[in-house]
């Protein structure tokens, strides 16, 4: 009889033993379960960022027409041509930055552009703009009350104010820079804000492509960056007065072709036509 007992005992313990294994087991499942779908789904967002992130890229530009890059590509051709026929220039390659692959390594930097020109002077990185508006281009927005605008201009009063009213609304302690249009409609005026300034971006981007392309290829190169608003528009009001070293603003086809000019004045490190087919390459693989 207590043999018995002590036999049911053990079966009892052994019981409760396996029981208890398996609830553990389970629990242990049902952490790893759930640590790996909170990595699935931290995964998905960040794959969604990175994805919303590149389309916000790829229709960054979406009010330019396939006509008016063809046609601001033509008058790039054009002023090319004349300065290789003057001896000025010695070759180029255009590349068209709509064909380059999403995962290219220089994908981040070269989609800011609509075209690169690839020559013996150097990259020419050229953002075609056609916005038909009013534009108030590259304003800072001061952090402070205090607005010092040393004119009696209008639009420059305007562009600072309006640029200073929108930054005022994330309260951040440092100042930015702003590039929105003007549309003036029945009984109201719209300032509509640019994703982001593309002054800015092209000076960022075009010494980002350069780092890059002398890192990868091991020489120097020039790389200037160039906001082409291709309408001719002479309705854009210039904010921050200060320049950077790596990008300029034209509106016509004769101050386009100045600041290429300055860009073959300026050259420091040509390059032979296979170290420009090699870049040219890279590119399009």
């Amino acid at each position: 009889m207590t043999l018995t007992v002590i036999l049911l005992i053990i079966i009892a313990v052994l019981i409760l033993a396996f029981i208890l294994n398996q609830r553990y087991m389970q629990d242990r499942v049902d952490t790893e379960m759930y640590a790996r779908n909170q990595m699935i789904s931290k995964n998905a967002v960040l794959s969604k960022e990175n994805l919303d992130l590149r389309n916000k890229m790829l229709s960054s530009n979406k009010e330019i027409s396939p006509h008016a890059k063809s046609n601001a590509k033509r008058v790039i051709r054009e002023i090319l041509d004349n300065y290789i026929t003057e001896g000025q220039l010695k070759f180029y390659h255009i590349v068209t930055t709509s064909n380059l692959a999403t995962k290219h390594p220089l994908f981040e930097y070269a989609r800011t552009f609509d075209f690169i020109v690839i020559s013996d002077i150097g990259l020419i990185n050229i953002d075609v703009k056609k916005w038909n508006q009013k534009t108030f281009y590259h304003f800072n927005a001061p952090v402070d009350d205090k607005m010092v605008i040393d004119t009696k201009d209008v639009n420059q009063i305007v562009g600072h104010y309006i640029s200073k009213q929108f930054h005022s609304q994330f309260n951040s302690p440092r100042s930015d820079i702003y590039t929105f249009v003007e549309k003036v409609q029945n009984n109201r005026v719209i300032y509509d804000f640019y994703d982001y300034d593309p002054y800015e971006q092209a000076a960022i981007n075009s010494k980002s492509l350069k780092d890059n392309i002398e890192k990868h290829f091991d020489h120097k190169i020039q790389s200037i960056g160039i906001i082409y608003f291709s309408d001719g528009s002479v309705n854009i009001i210039e904010g921050a007065q200060d320049r950077e070293k790596y990008v300029d603003t034209v509106s016509t086809k004769y101050s386009l072709e100045h600041v290429i000019k300055n860009a073959i004045n300026l050259s420091k490190h040509p390059l032979t036509e296979a170290q420009a087919s090699k870049i040219v390459n890279s590119f399009n693989n």
